[in-house]
């Protein structure tokens, strides 16, 4: 039985031996074909860091053009908005300046062999060729003032999102780390600055006519409000140092000036009392300091490149005598054994259950997190109609806890009139793949509505469909008080001169159709000044807003009252049939302001003084209507205030 066992034992031994032997000739082979590899990933990396380096200097020299093209299109606004009056010298040396970087950027794109851009980046370049090309006619229009600042700024725009689109193409064959990093940051910073320069180009118009145009205030917000979005991408994929560069950039006087008179503007109490001058060299020192921010980060970016490339010849280098080393010694060496190998596959499993327990608790922990984010996600496995779903989701949703989840029950928790439009784009994705994102509303118990964030996605050749949910109600919440801050008094809550103005421009185009009259009220405290003196600026503020609430209380629902500024107020009465009918309610005006006003600092005494003037008697257009009523008025403040006056023809002859 002892030889039995010392027979097996070695016949087992034998066995193993050998199968150390094959192990280990097979783990050399492995080492060497993959050591193979790495050489040749080395050589690949370096190749491609060549390439980088290249393209890097072209797409500074990109930056450089739309620089100076940014540059050419704020000048050519301030021409256009002074009819050629002014900035004709430094329109001409500015052109001078953006071709020299034109050339220059076609000249270094000659230089790159046939094969060194993709087909995406070859249509890139020709797409900018052609808008290049467009650039000469569209300067003969500016020098013939036959075309609006309107086409020009959106013509430059479109030209630089082009450039920076190719800048972003150029980057997106190279996958290392860090260069795709430090180039993330540099489209954020190109896309920030262009923005700011679109905020700068509408901003000079607006100035130049004291009014925005039709639209452009919404484009106006749009890009102030989408400029801390390419900020926080910045930061996001920013060095430590990159990020410190920056933050002495925005602490500049100038930037900080440039964001003051911005929000004024939101605040709707500017652009009309900014000096142009102040405010164009602001901003134009914020796209200066940006522009050199670019210039930093691709010279991060071409130092990490020249960094790579020697990290990458160091490798090959390495790998190369590494693998001679193993053939060397391969026939010679047996450092490899078979023992303890179930103790190691215990520790496997050992491992497995950790990691299981592990991964059951990163799971609880994204469940938190989406909870506290306000987000969900869920998925449709292939050929299954149950959805797998998160807990976020399910709250979102307002579904159970528990429960199967399908498409109809998804979609009927979608209020009736977003439905069709999500179902569309569901159905649509589950057959021809694709993504697509949209907002939409849920109904909640109380009988309101949550808004939320879709995403749906499918890529090409899967049968799982991915989406996440996001609640978005906060921020449309907060959409709408910006917007009502743009176009309300913050003291009062009354219209503010903006609105009111808009609002006059509506109710004449409405009578123009309708053959009615509009009548307009400015209206002027008397007394005001005395009880701000005397009781406080408090009791200022607490008294201008029982103003506002009488004069509301004393109009019709369709009237508006505004505050013009201080203690004058504008009333607009449109579709008024004739001017006996304005009497009654200018009388009920100054009634309403004879009460006694009860303040905490104690008992106010005012009156009112108002002028008025009639569309289409007075005149047609809101200036002269505004104009003289202020001139009714002001015969009203002669004759001894606390009554109203029409306006009349006498009054321009005195």
């Amino acid at each position: 039985m002892a030889v039995a066992a010392q027979a097996i034992d070695s016949s087992v031994r034998l066995r193993m031996g050998f199968g150390q032997l094959a192990f280990l000739l097979f783990f050399i082979l492995l080492l060497v074909w993959h050591t193979q590899d790495e050489i040749v990933e080395g050589w690949d990396s370096y190749q491609d860091i060549q390439n980088l380096m290249s393209e890097s200097a072209f797409s500074l020299k990109v930056m450089a053009m739309v620089h100076e093209l940014q540059r050419e299109r704020g000048i050519s606004v301030g021409f256009l908005a002074n009819n050629g009056r002014l900035f004709g010298p430094e329109l001409q040396e500015q052109r001078q300046k953006s071709d020299s970087r034109i050339q220059a950027l076609l000249l270094h794109g000659q230089s790159f062999p046939d094969n060194a851009f993709t087909h995406d980046l070859t249509k890139n370049l020709q797409q900018l060729h052609l808008h290049l090309d467009e650039l000469k006619i569209q300067r003969q229009n500016i020098d013939r003032a036959v075309c609006s600042s309107v086409d020009i700024i959106e013509f430059f725009h479109t030209l630089n999102l082009d450039a920076i689109h190719l800048v972003s193409n150029l980057a997106k064959p190279f996958s290392h780390p860090i260069i795709s990093n430090t180039t993330n940051a540099l489209i954020s910073v190109a896309q920030l600055k262009e923005s700011a320069g679109m905020e700068r180009a509408i901003l000079n118009d607006t100035f130049s006519l004291n009014r925005f145009r039709s639209g452009w205030r919404h484009k106006f917000l749009q890009y102030v409000f989408e400029q801390p979005v390419y900020e926080k991408s910045f930061l996001r994929f920013a060095t430590e140092e990159q990020k410190e560069f920056f933050e002495q950039k925005i602490h500049d006087p100038l930037v900080k000036k440039s964001v003051q008179l911005r929000i004024l503007a939101i605040k709707g109490q500017e652009p009309f009392n900014v000096s142009p001058v102040e405010w164009f060299e602001a901003a134009s020192r914020r796209m200066d300091l940006l522009y050199e921010l670019e210039q930093f980060l691709a010279t991060d970016l071409s130092e990490q490149s020249q960094k790579i490339k020697t990290s990458s010849l160091e490798s090959m280098v390495f790998h190369i005598t590494f693998s001679a080393g193993v053939l060397f010694i391969a026939g010679f060496a047996l450092v490899m054994t078979l023992l303890g190998l179930h103790q190691r596959y215990q520790q496997v499993l050992q491992r497995r259950a950790e990691m299981d327990s592990l991964l059951e608790e990163k799971n609880d922990l994204l469940e938190k997190m989406q909870d506290v984010a306000h987000m969900g996600d869920w998925s449709i496995p292939a050929n299954k109609s149950t959805w797998k779903v998160s807990r976020g989701f399910r709250q979102l949703m307002g579904l159970p806890r528990d429960g199967v989840v399908t498409a109809e029950i998804f979609l009927q928790r979608i209020v009736a009139e977003d439905r069709p439009g999500v179902e569309n784009s569901l159905y649509a994705i589950l057959q021809n793949g694709g993504e697509v994102e949209m907002e939409c509303s849920v109904p909640t118990i109380n009988e309101n509505r949550k808004d939320v964030y879709l995403r749906m996605e499918r890529k090409v050749g899967s049968t799982l469909l991915k989406g996440v949910i996001l609640d978005i109600t906060r921020r449309k919440e907060m959409e709408g008080q910006l917007r009502h801050m743009a176009h309300h008094d913050a003291l009062t809550g009354l219209p503010n001169r903006i609105l009111a103005h808009d609002r006059l421009e509506r109710a004449l185009a409405g009578c123009q159709r309708k053959q009615c009259k509009v009548a307009i009220l400015c209206l002027d405290l008397d007394g005001f000044k005395k009880i701000n003196d005397q009781l406080g600026h408090d009791a200022g503020d607490q008294l201008l807003q029982d103003v506002a609430r009488r004069l509301q209380s004393a109009v019709r629902k369709m009237d508006t009252v505004a505050r013009m500024g201080g203690d004058e107020f504008m009333v607009l009465l449109p579709e008024v049939s004739r001017k006996e009918d304005v009497e009654p309610i200018a009388q009920k005006l100054l009634l309403a302001l004879q009460t006694p006003f009860s303040l905490s600092a104690g008992e106010a005494h005012i009156g009112g003084s108002i002028g008025i003037a009639l569309y289409p008697d007075e005149g047609g257009d809101v200036a002269t209507l505004l104009k003289k009523a202020d001139m009714a008025l002001y015969r009203v403040k002669e004759e001894g205030k606390n009554h109203f006056r029409f306006y009349d023809v006498s009054f321009t002859m005195e």
